[in-house]
């Protein structure tokens, strides 16, 4: 009987309360629950080929190949350049855009997400331009939504013809952090299935451009405008789920990218 207890005791071992572990131990393990998308003191799933060939942890951790995996991961960024030690899943916070022109900053090394809504528009363009912060070592983000409403067109000069009907928009923005996280993939399906953006922005990706089509298949969402990162900053994404808009992309470099949106 005590033998017994005691292979219990072993396969069933006790954990402490999440709240009573050091910081330092506690925010690891919120790192782990947001990159294996576990919840404590549950055992993480058993290891797949994915996540075998994609390193988290390795000596030399400023070897090219490991900080891409920490980047991607959403593990590391050039702020400073520093370790995250939190991986933190924002819920999107609703902005409505109720001007002709409204401009929204952001920076590379902030992890969150917006949903700006407006409704019967007749026209409608984006503009996204990057650039760099040399005091925090990060890209900074633009973005520009410009819409025309029934009396009162747009005046941006490459602003499309107005549609024949007015016509609602949403844009789901999410700066990412790095777009291999499985937890990261997992809220984008959620926020789909609840919000249905029209469009979704996704900013630092940190991931080549042709990574996006698979995340593009699995919501839905079958227009897709990439730019790829720098090093281990930027990389943007652009969806589109074609319900009722589609986009034309107007202009395309480096720092800058441009569409107008379109009726269906």
């Amino acid at each position: 009987m005590e033998s017994q207890s005691s292979n219990e005791a072993t396969v069933r071992p006790s954990f402490p309360d999440k709240r009573d572990l050091r910081p330092p131990v506690r925010e690891f393990i919120e790192l782990l629950e947001g990159l294996l998308c576990i919840k404590y003191p549950f055992r993480p799933p058993i290891p797949t080929p994915e996540t075998r060939r994609k390193p988290i942890l390795k000596e030399g951790l400023t070897q090219p190949h490991i900080m891409n995996a920490l980047a991607t991961h959403g593990l590391a960024t050039y702020k400073l350049p520093q370790m995250l030690l939190k991986e933190d899943i924002p819920s999107p916070i609703h902005i409505s855009l109720t001007e002709p022109c409204t401009r929204y900053s952001l920076e590379g090394y902030e992890k969150q997400s917006y949903m700006f809504t407006t409704s019967n528009i007749v026209q409608g363009s984006i503009i996204i331009k990057t650039e760099a912060n040399i005091l925090a070592r990060a890209l900074s983000y633009r973005i520009d939504y410009v819409i025309g409403k029934e009396g009162a067109l747009s005046t941006f000069p490459a602003a499309s013809i107005p549609f024949k009907e007015p016509t609602n928009l949403s844009v789901l923005l999410y700066n990412a952090l790095g777009a291999d996280l499985y937890s990261f993939r997992k809220q984008i399906e959620s926020i789909v299935r609840d919000f249905d953006p029209v469009i979704i922005i996704i900013t630092e990706t940190r991931l080549p451009a042709c990574e996006g089509h698979q995340l593009a298949a699995n919501i839905n969402y079958m227009q897709v405008i990439t730019s790829d990162p720098i090093n281990y900053n930027g990389g943007i994404r652009m969806f589109c789920n074609l319900k009722n808009l589609s986009m034309k992309e107007l202009n395309h470099t480096h720092n800058r990218l441009m569409v107008n949106l379109l009726t269906r």
